[in-house]
């Protein structure tokens, strides 16, 4: 079954969601391994939805996985490159289901 997280940034709706995928999570895993996986599916995918969503170039400064277990929670800490200055943005993604 695929695990998907939603996207939140404060002050901002409708981000988006990304799909983590089926095998990014296996509960017979160490939470090590799993935490690993689930880095590697946020990073590859947050910076595209954030920079559609911003329209903005976007780097991921840390990624934190707060939890592996249900409901998956990670934290992702970007900065967007605004035409004035670059701002840090705190990235809060946790599991929803999609219908």
């Amino acid at each position: 079954m695929n695990k998907y997280l939603n996207i939140e940034v404060e002050g901002q709706s409708n981000i988006g969601v990304i799909d983590l995928g089926k095998d990014t999570v296996d509960y017979n895993s160490k939470d090590s391994e799993n935490s690993t996986n689930i880095k590697r599916a946020i990073e590859s995918k947050i910076v595209k939805a954030l920079e559609s969503h911003f329209d903005c170039p976007v780097k991921i400064r840390l990624t934190e996985v707060v939890s592996t277990t249900p409901p998956i929670k990670a934290k992702t800490f970007v900065v967007i490159e605004g035409d004035d200055c670059d701002y840090e943005e705190e990235v809060t993604l946790d599991e929803t289901w999609v219908y």
